[in-house]
């Protein structure tokens, strides 16, 4: 059976719509793909479309009906001087910016139109049969093939790229058979998908954006330096208020006897940046500041700081900062960043540090029981019935009066028992200083308790008078000085520690023997 189509052509050689003709073989058309006779059939229109049929009961496919018909109607458009639109020309230049970001210049026309003077259908152009060769006011040529079965190949592409002129492929493939002609102009000229085959255009705009790249890439530049100059200038202000964090050095995992990993962290921060000499705070050469470990001021010379927006630096054996400027592409932000460099003797140390701490826990857990262990992990992971366990542990009772210990967060009467059962413990037999006892960080991360110098300096000073007590109680010893250059001198003051300092039992009994609170 042969296709349905809707266009024909009449006597007189015109394109006819199956609407505009009379029914039946009164139509007086002809195939415009085999040139046989046609009938025209107008069913009733509410129920099915108008269409041709081959009189003769031809089997035509009328695959290339739509395909003439569009090519008609360019010539007969271009003869009304209509403008057809065509795919947009863009090209882009990359480049780069003084810190090595990518700077973008382009070339961007997304409508570009043709007006229309003449239109050739089937005319040769080197080894191309093109669809239809459109003519502008100019006498400039341009090419348009119609895409409705068979799209151009990358291969078909090649042959087109050849030629003098630009090409463009209009995508009919997807309307009805039945399209009327004003739905089908308006498709031509606008409507349709429409693609390049050959674009001399592009090479134009990719001059245009490439021509357009330098002063872009300057005008960037200029902003890179007066962002720069304005954000190092904040951060030697600010370092002068607080200190800028810089890097935190941790050590390699030491595994510790309870199978569990330690690590030593030291936070590195620069304070009060200044400059090396005059000469150089102009040009933001070198400047030194003051290195922060751990919130506290590093008694070692200051470290040398530089600030770059890009390049390198020379490497130095001593520690130095790098501050170099950076450009944020999702926050749309610049900012400096610091690198910490030449810092292989400070890691070595930190490794030593971790050693020995690793060392000193082990010592710890050895001589913890399991079940003295497993009360400090229960009164670790239940702050909010730390009272209530302690209180139970010793048996004692906590009234109004017994507040909280400065450095403590605890009344003298469970501190300190806690203090002599888990810390004390660990020097049993041996001499100590209170600085041994307050360095100890068993009962600190129990109690999460404050690591600030002024915290520290409480717990000293509270430990000192739990001593002095417990001396009193002939409990523990006091060593004095041995050394005749050290008679007379205040100093640390020792105290010798008996094996059975730590047993639960003797606690209670010093707790039952002193009434009042320990420390006074």
């Amino acid at each position: 059976m042969a296709a349905k189509i809707a266009w024909a052509i009449d006597q007189i050689g015109a394109y006819r719509h199956v609407r505009d003709v009379q029914n039946g073989k009164a139509c007086n058309c002809t195939c415009l793909h085999c040139g046989d006779r046609l009938i025209a059939c107008h069913p009733d229109p509410k129920k099915k479309t108008a269409y041709f049929a081959h009189y003769n009961g031809s089997i035509c496919s009328g695959e290339s009906v739509l395909h003439k018909l569009a090519k008609k109607v360019l010539e007969e458009l271009a003869e009304r001087q209509c403008s057809i639109r065509l795919p947009p020309y863009y090209a882009e230049a990359v480049g780069e910016d003084s810190i090595g970001s990518p700077v973008y210049s382009s070339y961007d026309i997304p409508l570009p139109i043709l007006k229309m003077q003449q239109a050739v259908s089937e005319q040769a152009m080197g080894s191309v049969i093109m669809d239809s060769v459109t003519t502008n006011a100019e006498g400039d040529k341009f090419g348009i093939e119609i895409y409705v079965r068979n799209r151009k190949t990358d291969a078909d592409k090649l042959k087109f790229e050849e030629l003098p002129v630009e090409v463009m492929e209009i995508d009919l493939s997807n309307i009805s058979w039945s399209i009327e002609r004003e739905d089908l102009e308006k498709l031509l000229l606008n409507g349709a998908n429409r693609r390049w085959l050959n674009n001399l255009g592009q090479k134009h705009a990719k001059a245009l954006a490439e021509h357009k790249l330098p002063h872009l890439t300057a005008l960037r530049n200029q902003q890179i330096t007066n962002v720069f100059d304005k954000l190092t200038k904040q951060t030697i202000a600010n370092s002068s208020v607080c200190a800028i964090p810089i890097k935190t050095l941790a050590s390699n995992p030491q595994l510790l006897n309870n199978n569990t990993h330690f690590s030593l962290k030291k936070r590195i921060s620069v304070r009060n940046i200044r400059h090396a000499n005059n000469d150089l705070l102009g040009s933001w050469g070198e400047l030194i500041a003051d290195v922060i470990v751990d919130d506290k001021l590093n008694g070692k010379k200051p470290i040398p700081i530089i600030f770059i927006p890009r390049g390198t630096v020379k490497q130095r054996s001593s520690p130095n900062i790098i501050f170099r400027l950076t450009w944020d592409s999702d926050a749309e932000i610049f900012s400096l960043k610091p690198t910490l460099r030449g810092v292989k003797k400070w890691r070595i140390k930190l490794e030593d540090l971790a050693s020995s701490e690793a060392e000193k826990r082990n010592l710890s857990y050895e001589a913890i029981s399991v079940e003295r262990y497993q009360f400090l992990k229960e009164l670790r992971s239940k702050p909010h019935e730390r009272v209530n366990l302690l209180t139970e542990r010793y048996s004692v009772k906590i009234g109004p009066n017994d507040t909280a210990a400065e450095g403590w967060e605890l009344p003298d009467k469970l501190w300190a028992p806690l203090f002599i059962e888990f810390t004390l413990f660990k020097f049993r037999g041996r001499t100590v200083e209170v600085n041994q006892l307050v360095d100890d960080d068993t009962l600190d991360r129990v109690l999460n308790l404050s690591l600030t110098y002024k915290s520290k300096a409480r717990r000293a000073s509270a430990i000192r008078k739990l001593l002095d007590f417990l001396k009193v109680l002939h409990v523990v010893g006091n060593v004095e000085p041995l050394s005749f250059c050290q008679i007379g001198k205040k100093g640390p003051n020792r105290f010798a520690l008996p094996h059975d300092i730590s047993d639960r039992t003797n606690i209670k009994k010093l707790l039952n023997y002193y009434p009042r609170p320990l420390i006074q």
